[in-house]
């Protein structure tokens, strides 16, 4: 229901849907990732001036995009049978049936923290943008924190240029 669906399928080179594996970190994964939903999350006008998602577009599109990627993420957390508390307090125990079921666990809670962390991504990032510029510097992540990368690419430059349009 979606009436811009045949150029988004054009701008995503025929892709309705993709599979990513993302790490949780800012690199180009991550940039691949979002660059796929600011193109599902785009309106007629973005469609028409910004053919190329891999750069942030608007506020307006990265918000609709942070909304879509969490709510991916979670439907993504829900499929899986138990919590990342369950796989953590069997790391703890340490008794397995076999080395391959161990790591399974692994893999699973590191799925898991994955997803968790790019939750966690798009709560903070739609929470900055609907912050004044001028509160920025008192809210942005600290250096060195994970989340800091992203701030610097996306938001504190969405959040500068909006700025300049309010003068």
């Amino acid at each position: 229901d979606d009436p811009q669906y045949s150029m988004k399928k054009r701008f995503l080179g025929g892709w309705s849907s993709r599979e990513f594996q993302p790490q949780a970190q800012w690199n180009r994964k991550a940039k691949d990732l979002l660059s796929f939903f600011r193109t599902i999350s785009s309106n007629a006008e973005e469609l028409s001036t910004r053919p190329n998602f891999n750069a942030p577009v608007s506020i307006r599109n990265e918000v609709a995009t942070l909304t879509n990627l969490e709510k991916a993420c979670e439907d993504s957390l829900k499929k899986f049978p138990d919590s990342l508390q369950t796989d953590h307090k069997l790391l703890k125990v340490n008794k397995w049936e076999d080395s391959n079921h161990r790591n399974c666990v692994i893999m699973r809670a590191g799925e898991k923290e994955v997803l968790m962390w790019y939750i966690k991504l798009c709560r903070e990032g739609r929470r900055l943008l609907a912050l004044p510029y001028e509160e920025h510097a008192k809210e942005a992540p600290a250096k060195g924190q994970r989340l800091r990368l992203y701030y610097e690419a996306v938001i504190e430059p969405l959040a500068r240029g909006s700025s300049r349009h309010h003068f």
